[in-house]
């Protein structure tokens, strides 16, 4: 990578900055990557303190820092989400039609959905309003062509399939 290594600043206030910086994608003002963050991050929430984070850093990555750099970095990153996920939120009462689609895409299925229902009398021991004790249970079965194999003596296996009953 040929990536100039100058650092540029401002006569007047003296504010700089350096080209290698916007290559490496640095975490804000934190000198470290945001590939570094995020396991700084990781790793002072997933232990029991961030002086246990930095041991795991320094153990797993071969990186010493700080227990205050990881818990800086950790309340940064915790902050940044928060934010993000108020703002989700507000977006989402505001046109909840538009942010949660009524089918998510990992929920869409191909082919035909079959519905079958159908419905019995059976005798239970609840009285009705007016005295019978026979009520109908209706059963609904569902489901997708895809998930039926067809026997050798043309009648069809269904393999999954969803019963509802009431």
């Amino acid at each position: 990578m040929n990536i100039k290594r100058d650092a540029y600043f401002c006569r007047d206030c003296g504010c700089g900055f350096a080209p290698i910086d916007e290559a490496f994608d640095l975490f804000e003002d934190h000198n470290i990557t945001k590939d570094m963050a995020e396991e700084m991050a990781y790793s002072g929430q997933n232990c029991l303190s961030f002086e246990k984070g930095a041991e795991n850093i320094k153990r797993y990555l071969k990186v010493e820092v700080s227990e205050s750099t990881v818990r800086i970095v950790a309340e940064r990153i915790g902050q940044i989400t928060y934010e993000k996920d108020i703002e989700r939120a507000k977006i989402t009462y505001a046109k909840p039609e538009e942010s949660v689609p009524s089918v998510l895409e990992k929920d869409k299925k191909e082919g035909i959905l079959y519905n079958y229902a159908d419905g019995s009398m059976i005798n239970t021991v609840e009285k009705d309003e007016n005295g019978s004790t026979w009520h109908e249970m209706k059963l609904g079965l569902v489901y997708y062509d895809r998930n039926s194999i067809k026997r050798g003596d043309g009648k069809k296996i269904i393999t999954e399939k969803e019963y509802v009953a009431h």
